[in-house]
């Protein structure tokens, strides 16, 4: 298991400011197995195509993930490397969505259903496989027994995720 927190990462110098023509740069790099890239991107995409499955752990921010998720996929699911020429390192792979959010679930229904559809499509559009997300409601409000629920809730999906990621093997 490798768990990275974004938070504590600086992506301000992931790319050469006199040459930032991104998608040719990402292309560029990816062809030459990123060997010209700064030590921290060839680090995070090592670490991509090691990994079989993603959970992202985050709080739902202004209806979408928050900034600092968003900058490390635009960077580490690149051109060259999650789509596009050559870009299909993370064909086959899982990804499940794990936030919470400030409002209950009938408030925050349309503002995630749009969240989810987004993410489900880039998800996708990676190739991979998109699992069924687990959302806590009105997190920073709810009493005690329902954040026990939640954290119950979870590990039980947590300790499903090698059958059903067995089950997905099987399928496919």
């Amino acid at each position: 298991m490798c768990i990275r927190d974004r938070d504590k990462t600086d992506y301000t110098e992931l790319y050469d400011r006199d040459y930032f023509r991104p998608q040719v740069e990402q292309l560029n790099a990816n062809k030459h197995n990123r060997t010209n890239c700064i030590q921290e991107l060839r680090e995070e995409t090592d670490k991509a195509e090691w990994a079989d499955v993603f959970l992202f752990i985050y709080p739902y921010y202004l209806s979408y993930i928050p900034g600092v998720t968003h900058s490390w996929l635009e960077r580490v699911f690149s051109y060259g490397f999650a789509f596009g020429e050559g870009g299909n390192h993370l064909k086959g792979k899982k990804m499940m969505l794990i936030y919470s959010l400030g409002g209950t679930k009938e408030q925050a229904y349309k503002l995630e259903k749009k969240m989810l559809f987004l993410l489900h499509d880039r998800i996708t559009f990676w190739g991979m496989t998109p699992l069924t997300p687990f959302a806590a409601y009105a997190a920073a409000r709810v009493d005690q027994k329902t954040r026990e629920k939640y954290l119950k809730d979870l590990e039980a999906r947590m300790k499903e995720l090698p059958q059903l990621l067995t089950l997905i093997s099987l399928l496919n």
